[in-house]
């Protein structure tokens, strides 16, 4: 089966183990949340990144894990903050298409994959950000243990999701 580019099968264990519903919603809409995601910030302050920034801080020289690297907006920062590698992932193969076809530089390297199997070696990356893509996670126990695989001793982490009482007032629901 081939879709966007990916080979026979290399789709198959992502998708047997992953949230269906968020697998077709950035495959069937990706376009619309891009062009969406490019409306909601045009021109506007974009609080979530900086604070992330403050976070992790100097990137220079560093390897970045970008979780759930989405249309490839965040991945362009980084190469432009002067990390050394962009490692990003993302489950939707649409997305992860899109982002490659955005983003040539030599630097990066695009997976698909999810938090519960990241696709990267062991001990490869100074930080892991996540911004916007935590929250989609179903088993945070799996997702955590491959995130401190995948950091290198002394590693961080940093991440943005939306906050509970937003997803219950939109769901009515616990989950």
């Amino acid at each position: 089966f081939l879709m966007m580019g990916f080979r026979d099968g290399e789709l198959d264990d992502i998708i047997i183990h992953m949230n269906e519903e968020v697998l077709n919603q950035y495959n069937l809409i990706g376009q619309d949340y891009i062009d969406g995601q490019s409306t909601v910030f045009n021109g506007k302050e974009d609080w979530g990144r900086q604070k992330l920034e403050e976070f992790y801080g100097d990137i220079s020289g560093k390897v970045i894990i970008d979780a759930g690297c989405g249309h490839g907006i965040d991945t362009k920062i980084y190469i432009e903050s002067g990390a050394k590698v962009i490692l990003s992932f993302d489950p939707s193969p649409f997305m992860l298409d899109f982002a490659k076809n955005q983003i040539t530089d030599s630097s990066v390297d695009f997976k698909l994959g999810k938090y519960e199997s990241i696709p990267f070696s062991d001990m490869c990356a100074d930080i892991l950000v996540g911004r916007f893509s935590l929250h989609y996670v179903k088993n945070l126990d799996d997702a955590y243990r491959e995130i401190h695989r995948v950091l290198k001793t002394g590693g961080r982490m940093s991440f943005l999701v939306p906050h509970p009482i937003d997803d219950f007032s939109r769901k009515q629901s616990k989950e």
